[in-house]
């Protein structure tokens, strides 16, 4: 279940998903459950949570500052960003530096359609 081509593969590292995909896991482990079920499972979460995230999600999220440093490897990008400010819902806050890493290419093109 290590698939990373869909744009929801992001939120399987948050403590829901990686909680289902441990329980996937056992029940597989264990036969109860078939491999490619289980997959099926994964790729319907990936959805929902994008689903959800858009119609459900109002908060808006801008970073403004100065790039020092990127890379892109396998349409996935690093950066680091400094003299950054953070606006959530038009509520800012300043930070010297922030570093961005594992930004997926591929997601930001999906969010765009």
């Amino acid at each position: 279940m290590d698939d990373t081509s869909s744009p929801g593969h992001l939120y399987r590292n948050t403590s829901l998903g990686t909680t289902l995909l441990d329980s996937l896991d056992e029940m597989v482990m264990d036969g109860r459950m078939t491999p490619k079920f289980a997959c099926k499972i994964v790729e319907n979460f990936d959805i929902a949570m994008i689903s959800v995230l858009r119609s459900k999600v109002k908060a808006r999220l801008d970073l403004k500052g100065k790039l020092e440093d990127y890379r892109c490897i396998n349409d996935e990008w690093y950066m680091v960003l400094k003299d950054v400010v953070v606006t959530l819902d038009g509520r800012g806050a300043a930070r010297e530096k922030i570093v961005l890493d594992n930004l997926d290419v591929r997601m930001v093109k999906d969010a765009k359609r």
